[in-house]
């Protein structure tokens, strides 16, 4: 929640509460990634429980670790903001994906991809379709996309800066993708 504007919460049932507060360059930023137009609902997924440990053993020693401190914040918040909720991809995609997550401000192509993993560019296509939900050019996009709002919401770059060849192809894209 943004402390700095009215809240208020309920509980159905018994409840333990484990909370923290936080502040920073990106703080803001998380906070309208995590609530967006729903709030944050969090069903006690026992994932997060270890690193909110983490980050009260660290806080509460005589000398704090900052860094452990901040590694199981960017814990929390990235179970909360992506949810482990689709099984794990195939083996048979995975090298694409990954390659993706790697190079997504690069140049990509389908037949780099198809080169890169051995497949005719119709089978990569088609299994991005089946396993991720998106062509691979989609994908990309997507991908792109996310890094990009996060980095406009939270820094001083402009849109050429953060990956995107001009301010009307990021708002093609974003108008495209956003409706």
């Amino acid at each position: 929640m943004d402390r700095r504007l009215p809240h208020r919460y309920y509980v159905t049932g018994s409840t333990e509460l484990l909370w923290f507060h936080f502040s920073g360059g990106e703080s803001a930023a998380y906070v309208r990634l995590l609530t967006g137009s729903t709030g944050i609902c969090f069903d006690g997924n026992h994932e997060i429980l270890p690193y909110f440990e983490q980050i009260f053993y660290y806080g509460d020693k005589q000398v704090y670790n900052e860094h452990r401190i901040s590694v199981g914040i960017q814990s929390v918040l990235c179970c909360l903001a992506a949810p482990d909720t689709k099984p794990d991809i195939p083996e048979v995609i995975r090298p694409a994906v990954e390659y993706i997550a790697e190079h997504f401000r690069e140049e990509v192509t389908l037949e780099i991809f198809a080169n890169l993993h051995h497949f005719s560019v119709t089978h990569l296509i088609r299994c991005f379709a089946r396993y991720i939900g998106f062509r691979p050019h989609d994908y990309l996009q997507e991908q792109r996309l996310r890094h990009a709002k996060v980095l406009l919401t939270g820094s001083a770059l402009s849109i050429e800066q953060i990956g995107f060849n001009s301010a009307s192809h990021f708002s093609r894209v974003f108008r495209s993708r956003e409706k």
